[in-house]
């Protein structure tokens, strides 16, 4: 069966150097994580990990874990029930809440406050 629309071939070379890294990022998002580690984990070089991101998700290794953090956030502002921005944007790995805010606006065209003010209250 060929891949559908926009989606790429399998590849179990490139899967397996991949899937590692994801599942180590989705673990430790809330981590200060480096490539290095990402390659570490992975057992691949730099280069190769790059390489496997961009051709299974069309970004870096930096960006798949920027846009995993900014999920993690989103979805705990959209529960409500939060201290604050700050508190979520540290505890998903983000350190600068300004630059959260900037980052969340360009990615889902709100800012976080928005999002929580409109979240349910109990």
């Amino acid at each position: 069966m060929p891949p559908r629309v926009g989606e790429k071939p399998h590849s179990s070379r490139r899967d397996t150097i991949v899937r590692p890294a994801v599942d180590y990022i989705h673990a430790h998002f809330a981590d200060k994580l480096t490539v290095t580690q990402l390659c570490s984990v992975a057992g691949v070089s730099e280069r190769t990990l790059l390489y496997a991101f961009v051709y299974m998700f069309g970004i870096s290794p930096q960006q798949y874990l920027m846009h995993h953090r900014l999920e993690q956030a989103r979805e705990i502002l959209k529960r409500g029930n939060t201290a604050g921005i700050a508190d979520v944007a540290d505890a998903c790995g983000i350190h600068h809440a300004g630059r959260f805010a900037r980052y969340f606006m360009d990615k889902y065209g709100e800012f976080p406050s928005v999002l929580l003010a409109d979240a349910p209250v109990s």
